[in-house]
């Protein structure tokens, strides 16, 4: 998302204003409306492959330039829309991994550009009590279930992550019930009265909630119903229905 917002396209707006084109067009599955102040970004007609989310963080000024030929196409569509015009890359299989992976996977990453190997580290339970032990904190993030390595009597979730002290906390899923979510760094581009919902993960369904702002880009959404938490550093898409109207970090 941040590299949307803030490397990737404006980098790509800035060539095609060098190439003297009037507009950059994408492959992302995602529309725009505008709602008489301007383009904001909305979900796309495909909801399966809708990227909204990792597009939030586009400025409104990139939103002007940007156009998305596939906003109202579904995916089988493009693919025989490609394989009518000759495109190789009609029926090639679609890649899961973050392009900066290079297929190297997360791990070997990790261990090239932040020096994290394996680091043995205490897995805990809610009371404190040592359960088991991993490998690195980095391996695991909040919500995760599958690799906890922990035997117990009902399935145990990561509920937190401490870096400082290589220390994984986990539990039921109970636990990780939350009706409230603090974020940083919010932006906004209508006023905050506009979000009504929220998404917490890509490809996430939206969840009714209102924002209520705080100091220095502080804010909270206040969910209608609990869901389970977000892992700190993701994002929060701030919706008014299905038109993205601001997001912010979550602490």
């Amino acid at each position: 998302m941040l590299c949307n917002g803030e490397v990737r396209i404006e980098a790509m707006i800035a060539l095609a204003e060098r190439l003297g084109a009037r507009s950059l067009a994408t492959g992302h599955y995602a529309r725009l409306v505008d709602d008489g102040e301007g383009p904001l970004l909305a979900a796309a007609a495909d909801e399966r492959k809708d990227q909204t989310y990792m597009l939030a963080g586009l400025p409104p000024r990139a939103l002007e330039r940007i156009r998305f030929p596939l906003a109202e196409l579904t995916k089988p569509r493009v693919r025989e829309i490609a394989a009518r015009g000759g495109l190789g890359v009609a029926g090639r299989a679609e890649s899961q991994d973050l392009c900066f992976l290079a297929g190297q996977g997360k791990r070997a990453f990790l261990r090239r550009h932040a020096a994290l190997g394996e680091r043995r580290g205490e897995i805990v339970d809610r009371d404190g009590s040592v359960i088991g032990a991993h490998d690195g904190h980095h391996e695991f993030t909040v919500g995760q279930r599958r690799g906890v390595g922990v035997a117990a009597t009902e399935p145990l979730y990561v509920l937190a992550t401490d870096a400082a002290a290589n220390r994984i906390t986990v539990g039921p899923r109970s636990d990780l019930r939350i009706d409230r979510i603090e974020l940083a760094g919010a932006r906004l581009h209508r006023g905050a009265e506009r979000v009504n919902s929220v998404r917490l993960r890509y490809h996430a369904r939206r969840r009714a909630s209102r924002l209520e702002l705080g100091a220095n880009g502080g804010a909270t959404v206040a969910l209608a119903e609990p869901a389970d938490r977000a892992a700190p550093g993701q994002i929060a898409c701030l919706m008014d229905g299905d038109v993205v109207v601001g997001h912010g970090t979550i602490v």
